[in-house]
């Protein structure tokens, strides 16, 4: 959550290339995390639902900032 208000704020602030390297940022915390929910052993299932959930609300909120 506090770094999808920092890279809001980057993106406000910011230029394109700012938003891609917020988002690359954010793909490997998601990794990070993806790895942690592996070894306790939570479903594939649900990490990937999670995960592509994520990418795209951010993806969708950064755009609109960016945009708008």
């Amino acid at each position: 959550v506090l770094l999808l208000f920092t890279v809001l704020k980057i993106t406000l602030n910011g230029n394109q290339s700012d938003f891609l390297m917020s988002f690359l940022g954010f793909l490997l915390i998601i990794t990070y995390i993806n790895d942690l929910e592996k070894r306790a052993g939570i479903s594939k299932k649900f990490i990937w639902i999670r995960v592509s959930s994520s990418i795209v609300l951010f993806l969708v909120i950064g755009l609109f900032l960016l945009n708008g």
